[in-house]
């Protein structure tokens, strides 16, 4: 999971981001650059949040195609 993407694609700062997931900004770092994995709640959370990620792009595809 690319937590660096989905954050950038919600458009949420680190610090936003620790926010939604009641973490330190510094544990956003760590998911970022792979020192650290996220577990738990926190991995459901951003694989829910990767799903409709995914589901946007593809509506955005389909527009466009027409």
């Amino acid at each position: 999971m690319n937590v660096s993407r989905l954050r950038a694609f919600l458009g949420e700062s680190q610090a936003q981001f620790a926010v939604r997931f009641g973490v330190y900004q510094s544990t956003i770092c760590r998911w970022e650059d792979g020192s650290k994995e996220p577990s738990g709640p926190a991995m459901i959370l951003l694989a829910q949040l990767e799903r409709e990620r995914i589901a946007k792009l593809r509506k955005a595809e389909l527009r466009a195609a027409g």
